[in-house]
C-alpha cells in the first residue's frame, strides 16, 4: 500500500530494518579504547584529594590489589599512609597490611573496578577493623554502577577498555582520550555537603563488563 508520500509499506519496512541493522552493528562493534594520560591521572587524584579531605581528616588510604601506585599518590596528597588490602587471607601476613586496631576514617581505594566488587572488599575491611573505624570507597574509574556507589570516583566507563598512564598503547591502535574532569562524584551518603559534576563517559552499560586490572593493564 503506498502511503501519502508515494512511500509503500514495504519501504518504511525496509528502511525499519536497515535502521535496527546499524543499530546492532553499533552495539557489536569493538569499543574504541580510552586513554588517561598523565594529566588526567594527575588532576583526578588532585580533585578526589581536595574533595575527601573537605570532609575532615582521613587516618590512612588501604589499595585494592592492583591499585598500590595510585593508592600511594593519593595517600601523599592526603599526607597519610597508604597499605595494601584483599579479601580473605592473602595478605594478612604482611605486615604492611593496615593495623587491625586502626580507628578513624580509612579510605578503601581501587584505580579501576565495578561497584560490587568494591563495596565487597569494603565489607571485608570493615569486618575485620571493627567499629571503631569508618570505612568509605574510591576509585578513579568506575566500571558500571551495579551495587552500591562508592562514597567517592572520577568517571564512569562502563564497557570501552581503558589504559592507564603507564601502559604503552599498540601501534596504529585508534584510541579516544579522556575529557577534562571538571570534579567528582560524591556519593548520595555525602548529598548536599558535595556537588556530583564528574563526567559519566559511557551512560549505557553493555551486556558484559570488563574485569577491574591493576592501573598498569588495559581493562
Amino acid at each position: 500500500m503506498r502511503g501519502p508520500w508515494g512511500v509503500t509499506d514495504l519501504d518504511a519496512a525496509t528502511d525499519a530494518a536497515a535502521q535496527s541493522a546499524r543499530r546492532l552493528s553499533a552495539l557489536l562493534a569493538p569499543a574504541i579504547p580510552y586513554r588517561m594520560s598523565w594529566e588526567r591521572y594527575d588532576d583526578a587524584l588532585d580533585l578526589l584529594a581536595a574533595a575527601i579531605a573537605g570532609r575532615g581528616p582521613v587516618a590512612c588510604v588501604v589499595a585494592v590489589p592492583g591499585a598500590s601506585d595510585a593508592a600511594q599518590a593519593l595517600a601523599a596528597r592526603l599526607t597519610v599512609p597508604s597499605h595494601p588490602w584483599a579479601a580473605g587471607d592473602e595478605l594478612r601476613d604482611k605486615q604492611d597490611q593496615p593495623p587491625l586496631a586502626l580507628t578513624g576514617r580509612v579510605l578503601l581505594f581501587a584505580s579501576i573496578i565495578r561497584a560490587h566488587v568494591l563495596e565487597t572488599a569494603a565489607a571485608d575491611l570493615r569486618a575485620a577493623l571493627g567499629p571503631r573505624s569508618r570505612v568509605e570507597t574510591a576509585t578513579l574509574v568506575l566500571r558500571s554502577r551495579l551495587g552500591p556507589a562508592p562514597n567517592w570516583w572520577a568517571w564512569t566507563i562502563t564497557g570501552s577498555p581503558v589504559y592507564f598512564p603507564a601502559h604503552p598503547i599498540p601501534p596504529g591502535m585508534e584510541i579516544r582520550n579522556f575529557p577534562y574532569l571538571p570534579g567528582v562524584h560524591a556519593s548520595s551518603t555525602f548529598a548536599g555537603a558535595f556537588a556530583s559534576t564528574g563526567c559519566v563517559l559511557e551512560a549505557a552499560p553493555p551486556a558484559v563488563f570488563h574485569e577491574a586490572a591493576d592501573a598498569t593493564s588495559p581493562t
